[in-house]
């Protein structure tokens, strides 16, 4: 049994309020603008407290970065079973999308200015539900022309709705995209894979 004292759990606790703010923060304005006085302020902590947690506003973003992105890919595990049909996939996947979609819409508008590492997790995140949709249609497929065909099917799924997600102002100026082009990506979706269904 891991015993921590008084002291050590104001710093959990500082840490996590600082994590949890900067992420609201994030969902109203971005990475780019955000600057550690105003995450200070908004947590009503000395402004040397984050520093003292985090070292700098990078190490903030990407100890932040870090944990939702950890956090989306084992809620993504959780809402898709391999077992789901295609339309299943894509509903279980729009729900995800549309229950983050403020967090998740901001990041890919910013994301070619994020740090690699983030880069990199977005991509792994969008792996999980690329690899489930392509395992559930390769059960049908006979041969490797019908893979690539496939996979090229599933980029323009996925363009779309990054597109719809990266200007959703264009697409939905009081919010939510995913759930007002929901039916346009059923749609699109049913187009591509017809044959699959």
């Amino acid at each position: 049994m891991i015993i921590i004292n008084k002291r050590e759990e104001s710093k959990i606790k500082t840490r996590a309020l600082i994590l949890e703010n900067t992420k609201e923060l994030i969902k109203k304005g971005g990475i780019l603008s955000l600057t550690t006085t105003v995450i200070a302020k908004e947590c009503k902590i000395a402004h040397g407290s984050i520093f003292q947690h985090f070292g700098s506003k990078e190490n903030l973003i990407n100890s932040l970065l870090e944990q939702e992105m950890k956090r989306l890919a084992l809620k993504v595990k959780d809402n898709c079973n391999l077992g789901y049909s295609l339309q299943e996939l894509l509903e279980s996947y729009l729900k995800v999308l549309s229950e983050e979609e403020d967090f998740i819409s901001r990041l890919y508008r910013e994301q070619p200015l994020l740090p690699e590492i983030v880069q990199d997790n977005m991509v792994a995140l969008e792996a999980i539900f690329r690899n489930a949709f392509f395992q559930a249609i390769s059960k049908e497929c006979d041969g490797r022309e019908r893979e690539k065909l496939i996979t090229i099917k599933l980029d323009a799924l996925f363009a779309t709705i990054i597109r719809y997600l990266s200007v959703r102002e264009l697409y939905a100026p009081a919010g939510e995209v995913i759930r007002t082009k929901h039916n346009d990506i059923k749609k699109l979706f049913e187009i591509l894979f017809k044959e699959e269904l």
